[in-house]
């Protein structure tokens, strides 16, 4: 009994345990707090063992697998995923994060369970046990769907530009504060050089110099939107020096953000020499008219009769000659006819020469047509002469190439990451408003620049360069993602994360590249400060909670103790009670049955009964104990078991209780019948002892 704590000790135990408890309740707190703040994030962010089974998860992720949480926690992602592709590749990544121990950074590809395709940016970062040993992995995914849509979206876009601009018959120019910005192939083969000695020179170079004048006023005139002909002839200058007669349909554009004439250059050299040898010659007029590919009407612009139609004109409007001359322009011209007279008289007058109008034919198609006319002699009477070009197709790829490039500059304004375009010689050829708007720069004062002299931190500059240079002369793949920081105007310097393509001409060589960045530099600051604080209290509750476990056992070892010294406790109770029970039965009663033999006087007959009585007092708890153990034996059957049960034989017992050894014989038959061992071979009184 001395190794028995006191009441001080366990109280003390149990302050001690308190104290431990508001402690890790306080834990418990700070770790509830850090949930709640990894929760609220819009990012998935989840731990991962060595098995990559996930371990912990918030709500992000698991709205990406569309799963509930116990339906995450303990599985890996070949139980996850759909895709088992997908998911071996997760998978891989996590090896790579445990054999490195270092963080990486990919973007993943994963198909939802609805079928439809998401994109992720993903960080994966080892996370340590205190001995510094790779226990698992703790992964941040920002889901990029919508700037890969958009990114995908504006590539295509480009593609489609280009492709309509690079197919175009005609030659197309942008000039923008007098400056050739842009020249697709057939502009350069037209002029006689190549794209690049065109760009970034003088559209007035390239002007007939008696033409130059009128040309710059006309061009200086749209710009400031005063009402001057769309669509006009003039004289340029072939690199070879020979003079060519173009006609141009000009309009205005938003180019890189700031106005700019985007103009379609039409040789029409062929055309204007038909048109002198009209003039020069009415006898040679007719073989030129009829043999003349070209759709032909001349048209008298008093009253509006088609006088005279071509071979080609019969082809392409389906009437006979007779039935095409039974008509009149107005027939066919789908203007009004005060409409129609009035464009006539321009044309009567020279005022204007070209027009676009839309034309029905004998089978009901509604055409839109080009037409060139002006006044001529025949026979004496002055008449319209027009030479007529079906151009439904060129005006379908015109709306076609506005719809793109509206969409192509909506994607552009839109877009909250940087867009920039690069040229072969590093300067910028485009950027978009968020680009501007993160360098800190107005758009002039990009475009043109050196991308990496001007807009990159020094000491990156040459590795930076060095890589476009191996990706433009095609000795690398573009790299898809990498993150590099950028100067700001401020000098600051602003980390982007870049997902780069290259843009190809129709020959498949690169052109430029394109690349599309999002500004990190916060993010990465967060996710450090992050994966900081947590890998701070997570030490904390490891070393609280192992300081509980270690008090903790101490405790039950104690409770275990006093358990067993209690149980002890009673159980020597139970015997001593038995005992003196057993010895007052076996030791005192007998004697007491004699006593009442002899001869007494009545007082002491009186003091023996009141002996007995108290006796009795004094063992009835005891007896009332061992009568339930023996509740169907007779009180002489229970005296005779107790007997045996200390070991006595049945000659003993007779002399004790003062009977006849048959007497004791027959009370232990019935003792063995009542407690169900009679004809077994089962010691009585070692039965009667495992009553205890």
């Amino acid at each position: 009994m001395t190794g028995k704590p006191t009441n001080e000790e366990f109280e003390q135990k149990i302050q001690e345990l308190e104290e431990e408890a508001g402690k890790r309740k306080e834990a418990e707190e700070e770790l509830r707090k850090y949930q709640l703040m990894i929760e609220s994030t819009h990012d998935a962010i989840f731990f991962k063992d060595l098995r990559s089974r996930y371990i912990t998860a918030n709500n992000k992720t698991l709205e990406a697998f569309e799963l509930s949480r116990e339906d995450v926690i303990g599985r890996n992602d070949y139980e996850l995923m759909p895709d088992k592709k997908e998911a071996k590749k997760n998978v891989y990544d996590d090896q790579i994060v445990f054999k490195s121990a270092k963080p990486t950074e990919i973007t993943k590809h994963m198909t939802g369970a609805d079928g439809k395709e998401y994109w992720f940016q993903a960080i994966k970062a080892p996370q340590f046990d205190n001995n510094g040993k790779v226990i698992g992995l703790v992964g941040i995914a920002r889901d990029i769907t919508k700037r890969k849509q958009t990114e995908e979206a504006l590539k295509e876009s480009e593609e489609k530009y280009r492709n309509l601009i690079e197919r175009a018959n005609d030659g197309v120019i942008i000039v923008q504060d007098g400056i050739v910005k842009f020249v697709n192939n057939r502009m350069a083969d037209l002029f006689g050089y190549n794209v690049g000695e065109m760009q970034n020179t003088s559209f007035l170079d390239y002007v007939f110099p008696e033409e130059r004048n009128r040309i710059k006023e006309l061009h200086e005139r749209r710009l400031k939107e005063e009402d001057v002909p769309d669509i006009y002839e003039m004289q340029v200058l072939h690199k070879d020096g020979r003079k060519l007669d173009v006609e141009a349909n000009s309009g205005i554009i938003t180019y890189h953000r700031k106005p700019a004439v985007l103009a379609f250059i039409r040789d029409i050299t062929r055309r204007k020499q038909i048109e002198e040898t009209l003039r020069e010659s009415e006898s040679r007029y007719k073989s030129l008219f009829n043999n003349h590919h070209s759709v032909m009407l001349v048209i008298d612009p008093k009253n509006g009769d088609i006088v005279d139609a071509n071979p080609a004109a019969i082809f392409y409007y389906g009437w006979s000659h007779e039935e095409l001359t039974a008509k009149k322009i107005t027939d066919i011209n789908m203007l009004t006819k005060e409409q129609v007279f009035q464009e006539m008289e321009k044309a009567k007058s020279e005022r204007r020469r070209q027009f676009i109008f839309r034309h029905h034919l004998s089978n009901g198609d509604i055409r839109d047509v080009e037409v060139y006319s002006g006044p001529i002699q025949l026979h004496g009477q002055q008449l319209l002469y027009s030479i007529i070009h079906d151009i439904t197709d060129r005006k379908h790829a015109e709306e076609a190439l506005k719809k793109e490039k509206d969409k192509a500059q909506n994607y552009l304004d839109i877009s909250g990451v940087i867009i920039v375009v690069l040229n072969m010689d590093q300067t910028v050829g485009l950027i978009n408003k968020k680009g501007c708007e993160i360098l800190g720069y107005e758009e002039s004062e990009i475009v043109g620049k050196n991308w990496f002299d001007n807009f990159l931190p020094k000491n990156n500059r040459e590795r930076t360069k060095s890589v476009f240079f191996e990706l433009i002369n095609e000795n690398i793949e573009p790299i898809d993602y990498n993150e590099n920081a950028v100067m700001t105007k401020d000098n600051e310097e602003r980390l982007i994360a870049w997902h780069n393509t290259a843009l190809r001409n129709n020959e498949g060589k690169i052109i430029a590249t394109l690349s599309s960045g999002e500004d990190v530099t916060n993010r990465k600051r967060a996710e450090e400060a992050l994966q900081k604080a947590h890998n701070e209290l997570e030490h904390r509750v490891k070393e609280r909670t192992k300081e509980l476990e270690i008090k903790t056992n101490s405790l039950e070892e104690v409770n275990m103790a006093m358990k067993v010294l209690l149980r002890k406790r009673e159980e020597d109770k139970e015997e001593l009670e038995d005992n003196i029970l057993s010895n007052l039965k076996g030791m005192i009663e007998p004697y007491f049955k004699k006593i009442n033999k002899t001869k007494m006087d009545d007082q002491q007959k009186v003091l023996l009964s009141i002996i007995e009585s108290n006796l009795e007092e004094i063992i009835s708890p005891f007896a009332n104990k061992l009568s339930s153990k023996y509740i169907n034996l007779t009180p002489a059957e229970i005296q005779v078991a107790d007997f045996v049960k200390h070991g006595k034989r049945n000659k003993e017992i007779a002399n004790l209780l003062n009977l006849s050894v048959r007497t004791i014989e027959s009370h232990r038959e019935s003792i063995r019948k009542k407690i169900g061992i009679k004809n077994k071979k089962t010691n009585l009184r070692s039965y009667l002892l495992s009553f205890h």
